[in-house]
């Protein structure tokens, strides 16, 4: 809510449920986080068994990421993978070279779709939408998401 100031409460908040939370060996939690480094800065994901950083072909949301990448280390996250989401056919070469100069690996892209931009706008859903290219693309970061190494 606007005024209420810091988001130190909310983030102490969900530090403390995720680090409670008990789950069984075939369930998983999957959380959301604002977009920024204010989770990292709280260590909301500290010790968290895998990080999808999301980034946007933008230098700011490269910035970001690698300062993300920089900080889940230290935070014992135990594995990392990067997706490049919006990402127009014409800005991809661009995209890997400066993610390659930023240190930021790439392990997935997901191509701009203007039907979602559309739908947004339009305040439509995009679950009811079918794109072939898209629903590979998916699946594969699903696949790479499910391929992080068991806990010790």
């Amino acid at each position: 809510m606007a005024g209420e100031g810091c988001f130190c409460p909310q983030a102490a908040f969900v530090k403390a449920l995720v680090r409670r939370l008990v789950l069984d060996k075939e369930e998983s939690l999957l959380l959301d986080l604002e977009a920024g480094l204010e989770s990292f800065g709280r260590s909301v994901v500290e010790g968290l068994d895998l990080l999808l950083i999301v980034v946007e072909p933008g230098m700011r949301s490269l910035d970001t990421a690698r300062r993300i990448l920089g900080m889940a280390s230290s935070l014992g996250v135990r594995a990392i993978r990067v997706v490049a989401n919006k990402v127009r056919p014409e800005n991809i070469e661009t995209l890997r070279v400066r993610m390659r100069e930023n240190g930021v690996p790439l392990d997935l892209t997901l191509s701009y779709r203007e039907e979602f931009g559309r739908r947004d706008l339009d305040g439509a859903g995009v679950f009811d939408f079918a794109d072939p290219r898209f629903e590979e693309d998916a699946l594969r970061m699903l696949q790479s998401v499910g391929s992080i190494p068991s806990p010790s």
